[in-house]
């Protein structure tokens, strides 16, 4: 993963944290509890997941609700899909959730350590470093997976604290900035797919004449 600063400390996953693979499926049955559930594709499509963030209804049992309810700063990540570039995409759980758990396909890690922040580690699970390690450790020919234990093997290079929050703020307004340039620029290009669609529309009800030195 390239040079790291003498003084940062190689840790695995499991020594700061603990992982947990959710068996919460789509399944609604009367006998257990009506809850929100944070499936496959509100991790996939989401860098957060708070109160603002629309999940569906589904039921679970006791047993299920007290192992995988979702509190502020736990990091989901995909661990199950039909390509392996799709595993170990993950997302962070922002401010105190109502009666959410975790659905099936997804992984919850709960950062343990006062050492770690949770935010450095949610973001250096998304870096390239860890999906490539992930892409490699999962398993399958028509649809793949990862462990517990190859994520709970993944190696994380930790800094003091205060250079994890420093990191985890400039990554966030990075992250920021590139969203709202992302979204100016779809902006421009439905603005052309509408002057495009309306100078079709032009030319063919003639409004607008075609001349030959046009051509």
């Amino acid at each position: 993963i390239g040079k790291i600063p003498k003084h940062w400390i190689i840790r695995k996953l499991k020594h700061i944290s603990k992982v947990q693979l959710s068996s919460v499926d789509r399944h609604e049955h009367d006998d257990e509890l009506r809850v929100n559930i944070c499936h496959y594709p509100d991790v996939y499509k989401n860098e957060y997941i708070s109160e603002k963030t629309k999940l569906p209804f589904g039921t679970c049992s006791v047993n299920e609700f007290k192992k995988f309810s979702l509190i502020d700063g736990d990091i989901l990540l995909t661990k199950d899909s039909e390509s392996p570039e799709d595993i170990g995409i993950p997302a962070l759980v922002k401010g105190e959730l109502v009666k959410t758990v975790c659905g099936y396909h997804l992984g919850i890690v709960r950062v343990l350590s006062d050492e770690c922040h949770s935010d450095y580690i949610y973001r250096f699970i998304e870096s390239n470093c860890a999906r490539d390690y992930f892409f490699t450790e999962s398993s399958g020919i028509t649809r793949f997976g990862l462990g517990k234990s190859s994520i709970e093997n993944l190696s994380i290079p930790c800094p003091p604290k205060s250079e994890q929050v420093e990191i985890s703020k400039k990554i966030k307004m990075m992250s920021f900035k590139s969203s709202e340039i992302s979204l100016k620029l779809l902006k421009k290009i439905s603005l052309l797919k509408e002057y495009r669609q309306s100078l079709i529309s032009s030319v063919i009800t003639g409004q607008v004449r075609v001349l030959e030195k046009m051509v």
